[in-house]
């Protein structure tokens, strides 16, 4: 949002005093906030909005949280929000929660290999050889 501060102030705080007290229960209110914030750069307050709007069942806002999450590193915590919106059709989402996936599954599986399994060794030998085979359909 570009333009004069005072009035994004002025934007931000009426759409708060008027929309926060309407957000349970209803996503779609959540992810108005969390894009109000977001085009406002105030990430911290959009992430709250977004992953509010997440966890009362917005599919959209589960793959903003999703892709936030994993970008942090928070790859646990951003799988159940990745599943949410690929389960949904987005196809970003899909494609970072397979990146998601493989990277956890060799994490395992090296694990597994550390700790003498013959069974991970191979299956570890035989995902890096599909890895190298898939071309990267995730975009950033």
């Amino acid at each position: 949002m570009s333009g004069n501060r005072d009035l994004q102030e002025v934007v931000v705080d009426s759409a708060q005093s008027e929309l926060e007290g309407e957000a349970d229960g209803r996503p779609e209110v959540g992810l108005v906030l969390g894009r109000l914030y977001e085009a406002t750069g105030q990430d911290q307050y959009a992430e709250e909005w977004f992953r509010h709007s997440a966890d009362a069942g917005g599919v959209e806002a589960a793959g903003v949280v999703g892709q936030v999450l994993a970008s942090r590193g928070d790859v646990v915590e951003a799988l159940p929000y990745l599943e949410r919106a690929a389960e949904a059709g987005n196809r970003y989402a899909q494609g970072l929660l397979v990146r998601e996936l493989v990277v956890r599954a060799v994490f395992w599986l090296d694990r597994g290999v550390g700790g003498g399994s013959r069974a991970a060794a191979d299956f570890r030998g035989r995902l890096r050889e599909l890895i190298k085979a898939l071309p990267d359909t995730v975009e950033e």
